[in-house]
């Protein structure tokens, strides 16, 4: 019986080969698993038939790919506005080669945030610059460094009039942001804003 949550080996679809995955959910009905080829960072649906489950000493090995967010930046995601793009230039840059992640911290999901860098170049600042990412605005010293440092990667993503600056400024969407920020500084003061 194929377990959601454990390491199996599946073979893909893609090419017959067998590599390490986690199953996230099976269909009973159809026999198909979601999973995620943990040394790629895949996601996939194979046939149940086509796990094996891992010897113990297996699953002891680091895997090779890890979801991370990049740091101090917003990348549009699947459903947004493009997203897709983002996520194809994103490939395109990283897809088959080495590339280095620092990890700042973890968010409550787990989920890394930190820099990727390739060949000497931030992730980041290639994203800013084609206008698939802009900087994230919120008010602390962190975002004031984060300025400083992609500020000018972020004006030239601007002058391409690409992607999300195609319409010009979306820095009016980061209400969310300073709404939660407002709202956090409220609970912190007791309701009462603080000026």
């Amino acid at each position: 019986m194929i377990k959601p949550g454990d390491g199996y080996a599946g073979k893909s679809a893609y090419d017959g080969s067998w590599y390490r995955c986690r199953v996230y959910s099976v269909d009973a009905n159809s026999g198909k698993a979601k999973v995620r080829f943990v040394d790629y960072g895949i996601d996939d649906v194979v046939s149940a038939r086509d796990l094996k489950r891992l010897p113990s000493e297996a699953s002891g090995i680091p895997k090779l790919a890890f979801p991370i967010r990049l740091q101090h930046v917003v990348v549009p995601g699947d459903g947004d506005d493009y997203g897709i793009d983002a996520g194809e230039y994103l490939r395109e840059l990283v897809y088959g080669k080495e590339v280095t992640a620092e990890v700042a911290y973890r968010d409550s999901d787990g989920t890394a945030i930190g820099t990727v860098s390739l060949d000497g170049k931030d992730v980041a600042s290639e994203m800013l610059k084609v206008g698939l990412a802009r900087v994230l605005r919120k008010y602390n010293r962190d975002s004031k460094a984060a300025f400083k440092k992609y500020g000018a990667d972020e004006e030239i993503g601007k002058k391409t009039h690409n992607y999300l600056w195609v319409h010009g400024d979306p820095y009016g969407s980061d209400e969310d942001d300073a709404e939660a920020d407002k709202e956090a500084r409220e609970r912190r003061y007791g309701g009462v804003p603080r000026k």
